[in-house]
């Protein structure tokens, strides 16, 4: 188990890297939330999921080290 260095009680940390310029956190998050429509087009019936991808966040620095996270995301 990691602990959360970045402390962000909604996303689980699945992995994290350390180099000498850089923590890279690879994050997930600990709430789901359901629309109940899409928020491109507003249909409201029929809503289904496309799969995960990674978007990559930077933070500010911590231990003079540039900080960026991956979330894994909807």
């Amino acid at each position: 188990m990691l602990i959360n260095m970045i402390n962000l009680s909604n996303f689980k940390i699945l992995d994290m890297k350390e180099s000498e310029y850089d923590y890279r956190f690879l994050v997930e998050s600990t709430t789901t939330i359901s629309p109940s429509y899409c928020p491109k087009c507003g249909t409201v019936a029929n809503l289904y999921k496309h799969g995960k991808k990674q978007q990559l966040f930077f933070d500010l620095p911590m231990h003079a080290k540039r900080v960026g996270i991956y979330v894994n995301r909807q």
